[in-house]
């Protein structure tokens, strides 16, 4: 690619974003590799896009709950991160930045846009000429309000508020909402299972969209108009996007007709995909002894062990097994973090943990994971 060639990583649902920026860039000759314009049939993507990434001076990585959901975007910015390029990640909406991606800088173009650009254009590697043909660009500028516009508004402020002082009789809707309450949980009882660390449950019939965050206890509750019928024919359906880090999950297809009534709870159930097992052991250093109730952290959840010294990890199958990292506690004992466990497939990981106290416990010894 010539120089000053900009490769974006995105998902086609930010696509009205992207088409801005690249005519933004356009706008100073800077050229852009952008998957719909570069590839066409038959074209075989991993190479193209390896060999887009490679030429590219700078990946842009568009970062919303959509792109950070996408597989594709993972393998780009990736590869990108693998190779040394430099990534600027621009950020258009509130999301979990996955933990790859946390020491870089991004650009927040959530909030305001202006303040976006003025950011970006000091951040790309181009030249005074181009940067002032970018500082001109009035793409991502605030368009000014026409006076008719705003009358338009004070009268509508002006009219709802009519409406409010009868909002009882004409509107009664507003004073009949139900609640109901929606959670997360296991779909199948006989696989594997870990709750998903964040979330959203969405729910859409028609035009309209009610979407919510699920708390810590997989829990979202929803206050919606009466008689709300979700699950039936195509024009109603929940949704779950999945914003845990480490675990992807797939929802469980719903065959029957819901009709929410007062203060309904329905159970959304979710699939734990493309994980194992990793079966480990916690003993005492000095005495050998099984220790229970000892906490196994692994990626950010807590295990603790049975009263065997037994806990299981559920292990992301994009992680190696020569990879994991955890750390272990318990009361009275040393707290250890391991940083690596060369661990195959059919081992047990067996961590052994020092009394506090123990004279000799001060070189850590004692502490380490054993096959």
């Amino acid at each position: 690619m010539p120089a000053n060639a900009i490769f974006i990583s995105y998902s086609r649902q930010n696509s009205e974003f992207v088409e801005k920026l690249v005519a933004f860039f356009h706008e100073a000759s800077i050229k852009v590799w952008l998957d719909k314009d570069k590839m066409v049939a038959g074209d075989p993507w991993d190479a193209s896009v390896e060999k887009g990434i490679l030429e590219a001076d700078e990946v842009i990585l568009i970062l919303s709950k959509d792109s950070l959901s996408s597989d594709i975007v993972k393998a780009e910015y990736t590869y990108a991160l693998d190779h040394k390029k430099k990534v600027i990640p621009i950020k258009l909406e509130d999301c979990v930045i996955p933990l790859r991606l946390h020491p870089l800088h991004y650009i927040d173009f959530s909030v305001d846009a202006a303040k976006g650009q003025d950011e970006l254009i000091r951040t790309l590697n181009v030249s005074k000429k181009q940067a002032n043909k970018l500082t001109k660009s009035k793409i991502f500028k605030p368009k000014k309000r026409k006076r008719g516009k705003l009358k338009f508004l004070v009268l509508l402020l002006l009219l709802v508020a009519v409406l409010w002082n009868f909002k009882e009789d004409w509107i009664p809707w507003i004073y009949n909402e139900t609640a109901v309450t929606i959670k997360i949980s296991k779909g199948n009882s006989e696989s594997v299972w870990i709750p998903p660390s964040a979330g959203n449950i969405v729910l859409k019939q028609d035009r309209d969209i009610i979407s919510k965050n699920m708390n810590k206890s997989g829990a979202t509750l929803f206050t919606i108009p009466p008689n709300f019928i979700f699950f039936k024919g195509d024009s109603t359906k929940i949704e779950f996007k999945n914003h845990d880090p480490f675990y992807e999950y797939q929802l469980v297809p719903i065959d029957t007709s819901y009709t929410i009534t007062e203060d309904s709870e329905f159970t959304l159930k979710l699939e734990l995909l493309d994980v194992t097992v990793k079966k480990g052991k916690i003993i005492d250093s000095e005495t050998g002894l099984a220790l229970n109730a000892a906490t196994i952290n692994y990626l950010n959840r807590n295990h603790i062990s049975d009263s065997d010294g037994a806990f299981n990890l559920i292990v992301p199958k994009t992680i190696s097994y020569n990879e994991l990292q955890l750390t272990a506690s318990k009361n009275g004992y040393r707290q250890i973090k391991l940083d690596s466990i060369h661990a195959p497939t059919d081992s047990i990981v067996t961590i052994t943990l020092t009394p506090i106290g123990n004279v000799q416990d001060d070189d850590l010894l004692g502490n380490r994971a054993n096959l």
